[in-house]
């Protein structure tokens, strides 16, 4: 599975290729990991890579990785205003995009195939009661599910 590190960087690249897409926002991929950071709650990047690269006494890393949807699209939305001067009209949606890029790179890095990890995102799953794990990256209860069955059954 990848590092927590690697995901929130997949995440910066799902969020800059989102704003580029929908709101003609070009934003460099480390201004885009700031934006990722502060969405979770954090000071900037060098806050979470300094946590990511210092476990806690159990051996877990101590940053906060997700969050509620709407509290994380709340501070994207007042960074990007302020940093950018940009509204984005739909703060809830880049955080979903954020979100599916890192449960994409999971599942490439953990089937190591981007076939069989496209098949197994867009396949029903029993796991998720028949419901493909792209149908639920858009809730917070949704997206822990597929977290967790991504980590736990491949």
């Amino acid at each position: 599975m990848l590092s927590t590190l690697k995901l929130l960087k997949a995440e910066g690249d799902a969020l800059g290729a989102y704003l580029l897409l929908r709101e003609g926002l070009a934003l460099k991929h480390g201004n885009c990991l700031v934006a990722v950071a502060v969405s979770h709650g954090h000071k900037d990047w060098n806050v979470v890579s300094a946590l990511g690269a210092s476990p806690d006494v159990h051996g877990h890393e101590t940053m906060r990785t997700h969050d509620n949807i709407a509290a994380q699209s709340a501070r994207l939305g007042r960074h990007l205003a302020q940093r950018y001067d940009v509204a984005v009209e739909d703060a809830v949606g880049a955080i979903a995009a954020m979100r599916w890029g890192a449960l994409v790179a999971a599942a490439n890095e953990t089937l190591g195939d981007p076939v069989a990890a496209r098949k197994w995102l867009h396949a029903p799953h029993p796991g998720l009661h028949g419901v493909p794990a792209d149908e639920l990256v858009d809730t917070d209860d949704g997206y822990a599910r597929v977290e967790r069955l991504l980590i736990h059954t491949l």
